[in-house]
């Protein structure tokens, strides 16, 4: 009896280590247990400045999020170098989860235009929400009232127009390359760290012109602070606001195929070797926010295409965005590397 008592006190000890060992294993916080951490917030840094479309998106979405994970997801704008800054930033933190890349299309033109080393092919994709196409857009004041008006001033005027952008392989860079291989015109880049800045040097006539998302040129139209000569898309936009603005096909027929995926677009991402059970945790989270009437009304009134890609899809479609971009870019003359070098396909 006493030697059965013994092997059961025995069984008992050794199954209380290994409980108790398999507790620690699973507390690793963002690690193979639970997360998130009750302990720790969720760092989320936009890779453009406050005010942009960009911004107004994440500040939207990560509170729904954040909900669903019963954490807070801390949002600071982190700018600079067509959202390089962000981008190596994020990637320079530990991959458990707790550092978030908000961002835009832009990474997948860093190697191409020389930006940097890091882009989205060294991050896992969590959620593509939402793209808006570039709406070319004039101060209220302009002399320029159709673009056929601006294109025949920089054809006539070689390197005068003054045109916003948000830095190398920014939308109003890479826009303004398609006009350049279409209409054959130079202008003058006058850089700005994101929408934030740019709009309120465009409103004021401090630059002639620019192209800025959807999400960010509708209050500033519909109010009369701004005018739009064109979109750069395919089909017309949605938002009444904004039905009235020919597509540049419309303007100019040389666009035809040009324009297909084209825009920006806005996603979510973290560090490649995050843990899938972090992963999961992410994409489960912000495609549930995606879902909500909140979101998709704002899409909706911001003329805002909702996507909700995740995983393989989001890679598919950034993938084909970066041939089509990265092409235009080196036809442009823009660039001299040639996207083959770095194995982008031809669209």
């Amino acid at each position: 009896m006493k030697k059965f008592l013994s092997i059961m006190l025995a069984s008992l000890t050794l199954l209380s280590l290994t409980t108790g060992c398999s507790s620690l294993t699973g507390s690793t916080g963002g690690g193979n247990g639970s997360y998130p951490s009750k302990s720790k917030s969720i760092n989320g840094y936009i890779a453009w400045a406050a005010g942009g479309g960009t911004d107004n998106v994440m500040r939207t979405i990560c509170p729904l999020a954040a909900k669903n994970l019963g954490t807070t997801i801390v949002l600071s704008n982190k700018t600079g170098g067509t959202g390089y800054i962000a981008t190596k930033y994020v990637h320079d933190q530990p991959a458990d989860g707790y550092s978030l890349l908000l961002n835009a299309e832009n990474p997948p033109l860093y190697k191409l235009l020389n930006l940097g080393k890091v882009d989205y092919d060294d991050y896992v994709p969590i959620l593509l929400m939402a793209k808006s196409e570039g709406i070319l857009v004039v101060p209220a004041n302009s002399k320029f009232n159709s673009y056929k008006d601006l294109v025949s001033y920089a054809k006539a005027n070689p390197g005068k127009l003054n045109i916003g952008t948000t830095g190398v392989g920014g939308l109003p860079y890479n826009c303004f390359a398609l006009t350049c291989i279409v209409e054959g015109i130079k202008y003058n880049s006058i850089t700005y760290d994101g929408d934030g800045t740019l709009q309120p040097a465009l409103i004021s006539g401090e630059v002639d012109a620019s192209v800025i998302s959807q999400a960010s040129a509708l209050q500033y139209i519909a109010t009369g602070k701004l005018k739009a000569l064109g979109v750069y898309s395919n089909s017309r936009c949605d938002n009444k606001e904004l039905a009235n603005i020919p597509t540049l096909q419309e303007c100019n027929s040389a666009y035809k195929g040009l324009l297909d995926e084209w825009g920006a677009f806005y996603g979510v991402f973290v560090k490649k070797g995050t843990p899938d059970n972090v992963v999961k945790a992410l994409q489960d989270s912000f495609y549930k926010a995606y879902q909500t009437d909140t979101f998709q009304k704002f899409c909706k009134n911001l003329s805002l295409h909702p996507l909700g890609y995740t995983g393989d899809k989001a890679q598919q479609y950034i993938k084909k965005w970066q041939s089509i971009t990265c092409w235009a870019l080196y036809r442009a003359g823009t660039t001299t590397k040639s996207p083959a070098d770095l194995n982008i396909p031809k669209p």
